[in-house]
């Protein structure tokens, strides 16, 4: 039996809007056995595309601090970037063209641990050629690998123990031994396991999700591997924009119009000048001009800057088609 393409689109999509989707669930939405859309899993895992299961924490409930930097580096010195991937707290890590060469995002627990990292990136730095980085601190986010944040209000203190364990949940797509049985539950190896003190890790995760400590489940993809296979046309380019309404006042509500653009995976309220910044991915340099006169006809913005990413060096969460962008940015169409 030959297994269409679309098919293959239909269950990245599915496990995108929630990773804990079971097989059973699965047949009638892609028309396929089970024992099918098993080995389709297989085949996208292998091929790369599947990374592994993720979670979206609610950065507001857990009080997390997340901020950018753009940092100058040589090509002659990709050690500066290895060590910066080992960073548990980076989320994303590209490639840019223009005054910086990376852009990456942290999101971290506290100031201090961020003054942590600061210091070692800053000898990391100091050992190279280009000694310069730009630092961008969020002071609101609005959207996550595509989900609309939730603004909730914390209602007590969240436990040592308890960030911990949402921390190795979330970086769970760092270890290959994803499985996605008919519980479809997110998989740690032993080793995490026991750096948890054998919890009961199904009655936390309903705890947290009870609590909106945790968002979303969903996946990280390759995106690259997506577009190698031909699996998606709609998200090829990545793209940095910086937003200026027509007036200084309207940050908020324009954020809150924008979240439900499709092209828009993150977005962030910033204390620059142009105080949003969107992660935008497109159809190519046509998409996103698209994209752009959309905006700019449909909102009140000043200006926008753009800054384009040319390499993605972290899997990352978001969505893998338009359909599944515009189920999870307007879910009542």
């Amino acid at each position: 039996m030959v297994i269409e393409k679309k098919q293959y689109q239909k269950l990245l999509n599915e496990f995108y809007i929630d990773s804990r989707t079971t097989l059973v669930s699965l047949e009638d939405v892609i028309g396929l056995t089970r024992q099918t859309i098993s080995k389709m899993k297989t085949q996208l895992w292998e091929n790369g595309i599947l990374v592994g299961p993720a979670i979206i924490l609610n950065p507001i409930v857990l009080d997390l601090t997340q901020y950018f930097m753009e940092i100058k580096t040589n090509p002659s010195e990709p050690e500066i970037l290895n060590r910066i991937k080992k960073i548990r707290e980076v989320q994303m890590i590209d490639g840019i063209l223009g005054n910086y060469s990376l852009i990456v995002k942290f999101q971290v627990p506290s100031k201090n641990r961020f003054s942590a990292i600061l210091k070692k990136i800053d000898s990391e730095i100091a050992e190279s050629r280009f000694q310069s980085y730009k630092l961008i601190e969020i002071i609101e986010p609005f959207k996550i690998g595509g989900f609309i944040i939730k603004k909730m209000v914390k209602d007590q203190a969240i436990s040592t123990k308890d960030q911990r364990i949402l921390h190795i949940l979330e970086k769970n797509h760092n270890y290959r031994k994803w499985e996605l049985k008919e519980d479809s539950r997110l998989k740690l190896t032993q080793n995490e396991i026991k750096r948890i003190d054998d919890i009961n890790l199904s009655r936390k995760i309903k705890k947290y999700k009870k609590r909106e400590y945790i968002q979303n489940f969903t996946t990280r993809l390759d995106f690259q591997a997506l577009k190698d296979k031909n699996l998606s046309k709609d998200f090829h380019a990545k793209y940095y924009v910086r937003i200026k309404p027509k007036k200084i006042g309207h940050y908020n509500s324009l954020a809150n119009q924008l979240v439900h653009e499709k092209n828009i995976f993150e977005l962030y309220r910033t204390g620059e000048d142009s105080g949003l910044l969107a992660i935008v991915r497109a159809n190519g340099l046509e998409g996103f001009n698209t994209f752009i006169k959309n905006l700019y006809q449909n909102y009140d913005i000043l200006n926008t800057h753009t800054t384009v990413s040319v390499e993605s060096h972290l899997p990352e969460i978001g969505p893998p088609t338009l359909n599944a962008a515009k189920k999870v940015c307007n879910p009542l169409e």
